[in-house]
C-alpha cells in the first residue's frame, strides 16, 4: 500500500516539475526535479541544486503523523520546507478534480465520490465562540452582521491561519469574526490576507 502511495506521490512531484512552489512557510520559492525515486530542490534564489536522498523516508514519516508545519524539521534536513510544501499539495490535490465534456460544454460531471485521506487541523471551540461573542457577533472588516432563525451568520478566523502556522498556542486576541464572505475572501491567497488589507480591499471595491 505505502509503496504505491509513495509512487503517487512521485508522479505528482514529477507532473510539478514545470512549476515554481511556495516553501510551506511561504519565504521562497523553488523548483523541483525527479531523478529515479529522489528529489532535486532548485531554490530560485540561489538556483544551487540540492538533491535529497530523503524522499522516501521523509513521505513516510509525515504520511503518518500528518504534520505540515513550518517548524517541523525533525530529520534535521534544509530539505525539509521544500518536502512539507510538496506534501500539503499533493493531499490537497484531490480537491481540484473536475471532469468536461468540452471546453465550450455547459455541462460537468459532479456527484461522483472520491476515495481520499485528509488531514483536519484541530482548534478550540471554546475560543472561537468567545470571540465571536466579543466582537458581537459582527464582521469586523465590512460590519455585516446577520441572525437566522436565532442563530447568527459569523465565522471565527485565525488572523495568521492554522495551516500557515502548524501547531501553536491561540489566545482570543489571535483571532477575529468575519462574515463567511468576508473569510473566504482572506483566503484566496496564500499566505491569507491580513485584516488590513481585507479592509482596503474593501474599500477599494
Amino acid at each position: 500500500m505505502i509503496e504505491s502511495q509513495f509512487k503517487e506521490f512521485i508522479d505528482f512531484v514529477v507532473s510539478q516539475s514545470n512549476k515554481q512552489h511556495p516553501t510551506i512557510g511561504g519565504r521562497s520559492i523553488f523548483n523541483v526535479e525527479v531523478v529515479g525515486n529522489e528529489l532535486v530542490f532548485i531554490p530560485s534564489g540561489s538556483g544551487i541544486r540540492r538533491k535529497s536522498g530523503n524522499a522516501r523516508k521523509f513521505f513516510e514519516r509525515h504520511r503518518e503523523n500528518g504534520s505540515y508545519k513550518t517548524t517541523d524539521y525533525s530529520e534535521k534536513s534544509v530539505n525539509a520546507s521544500y518536502y512539507l510544501s510538496l506534501l500539503k499539495s499533493f493531499y490537497a490535490k484531490d480537491n481540484e478534480v473536475s471532469y468536461f465534456e468540452s471546453i465550450e460544454s455547459p455541462k460537468a460531471v459532479e456527484g461522483y465520490l472520491l476515495d481520499f485521506k485528509y488531514f483536519k487541523l484541530k482548534r478550540a471551540r471554546f475560543l472561537a465562540d468567545e470571540c465571536k461573542k466579543r466582537d458581537d457577533y459582527k464582521c469586523q472588516a465590512c460590519n455585516f452582521k446577520l441572525s437566522v432563525n436565532g442563530k447568527y451568520v459569523i465565522e471565527c478566523h485565525h488572523k495568521f491561519p492554522l495551516a500557515e502556522s502548524g501547531k501553536t498556542t491561540t489566545e482570543l486576541s489571535d483571532l477575529i469574526s468575519l462574515c463567511p464572505t468576508c473569510h473566504r475572501l482572506t483566503h484566496l491567497r496564500q499566505p491569507a490576507l491580513s485584516i488590513t488589507e481585507l479592509r482596503r480591499m474593501l474599500k477599494d471595491a
